[in-house]
């Protein structure tokens, strides 16, 4: 094993080459070989929207030469970052799922892991290669068509006890900015959704700017450990500045229209 790779697994190592931006490390390296990793999902089961996502048996994709069944941990945690659902879902060899969060827990909203645990890992040890379940999710609103959207993060990792770690980078003083790469002044509204896959509470500014790129309003908004944070607009933005220490401060991004959402990442 290189000492690169040792390196790009100790969480000190990367939090001192992010603090000094060289260049910054987006995601760390789990800690054990034989893990999932998952994204923190975002569901919304409030004022009238719903979400679901398909599961698929990741192995026969990834391992194709392997049958094997797979088990998919399911953990739900609400916006205040409590859990309040976990569930075991057998998949079997190239079986598809379709999860309807709605089935499951009923008028919040919040995030979810989805951890994909393999019987047999095949070469993916010894390539220091691990599964990583960040695949679509489906929002509506109003029972309208469904907006797909691709997983946003590689957040977290499930450890042999099933304990939950997460994996966002951050640096330890300076802050890091992002800027979506889209305008926002043909809404009337807009939602930023950002969460919070650490068991530490976070922080982030919020800018926006017109089109003469004068800020309209700067807010400073808290996600709780495990939780999740709507940052809900009505300005006619044309562009948002985020900034806090996580090195990619990527949102979802809702767009309302008069019977539909867009959702997408920024």
């Amino acid at each position: 094993m290189s000492i690169k790779y040792l390196l790009k697994k100790n969480d000190l190592f990367n939090k001192f080459r992010n603090s000094l931006n060289l260049p910054p490390s987006i995601y760390l390296v789990p800690n054990i070989k034989k893990t999932s990793v998952s994204d923190f999902f975002y569901f919304n089961l409030t004022n009238n929207f719903d979400t679901k996502i398909m599961l698929f048996n990741l192995s026969s994709h990834v391992l194709p030469d392997i049958k094997q069944k797979e088990i998919v941990k399911f953990f739900i945690f609400d916006n205040k970052g409590i859990l309040i659902k976990n569930y075991d879902f057998d998949l079997e060899y190239q079986e598809t799922l379709e999860i309807k969060i709605s089935d499951l827990v009923t008028n919040c909203f919040g995030s979810f892991f989805a951890f994909h645990i393999f019987e047999n890992f095949g070469d993916l040890l010894e390539k220091n290669s691990f599964i990583s379940e960040r695949g679509y999710v489906a929002h509506r609103i109003n029972k309208s068509l469904w907006s797909f959207v691709h997983g946003n993060h590689n957040a977290a990792y499930l450890d042999n006890n099933f304990n939950i770690h997460s994996i966002i980078a951050k640096s330890f003083l300076k802050n890091n900015f992002y800027i979506p790469q889209v305008s926002f002044i043909d809404q009337d509204e807009f939602d930023l959704v950002f969460n919070n896959p650490s068991k530490e509470s976070c922080y982030l500014e919020v800018i926006e700017k017109d089109d003469g790129n004068k800020i309209i309003i700067k807010k400073i908004i808290s996600i709780n450990p495990l939780g999740t944070n709507i940052y809900k607009s009505k300005n006619k933005a044309n562009s948002i500045e985020i900034n806090s220490k996580i090195v990619l401060n990527r949102p979802l991004i809702i767009k309302y229209y008069k019977n539909s959402i867009d959702i997408f990442h920024g």
